[in-house]
């Protein structure tokens, strides 16, 4: 059972190529079928999730995830993250989250960026 309609959550964590590498720019997003959370990645590749405002938390609930990590200051923007990765019904990625939890996620790098 989760807490009371107004309860949110913290959801953290760090975003990290499979060499270990972290992702230094972008967004994971947590999404359901009617809302998309957020949480910016860092340069150490930290993020944090929230609703109105990065961090904030999230309501408690079942989430698809995806990471995005794109190069924005180049005349072509630059997505260093594998597609697979990108798209929250593609990743795999999956969480049920019922109180304030660390998710650590590892992604692929776009072979051509």
């Amino acid at each position: 059972m989760y807490a009371g309609c107004n309860s949110k959550v913290n959801v953290s964590g760090k975003v990290s190529f499979q060499d270990g590498t972290p992702v230094t720019i972008g967004k994971v997003n947590f999404e359901d079928d009617q809302h998309t959370y957020f949480g910016m990645i860092q340069s150490d590749g930290q993020y944090s999730v929230g609703g109105l405002r990065d961090g904030d938390g999230i309501p408690p609930g079942k989430y698809r995830v995806c990471v995005t990590g794109v190069i924005t200051d180049e005349p072509t923007p630059k997505q260093l993250v594998a597609e697979k990765w990108t798209d929250s019904k593609k990743s795999g990625l999956e969480y049920d989250v019922k109180k304030s939890m660390v998710v650590d996620i590892e992604v692929e790098r776009n072979p051509n960026p």
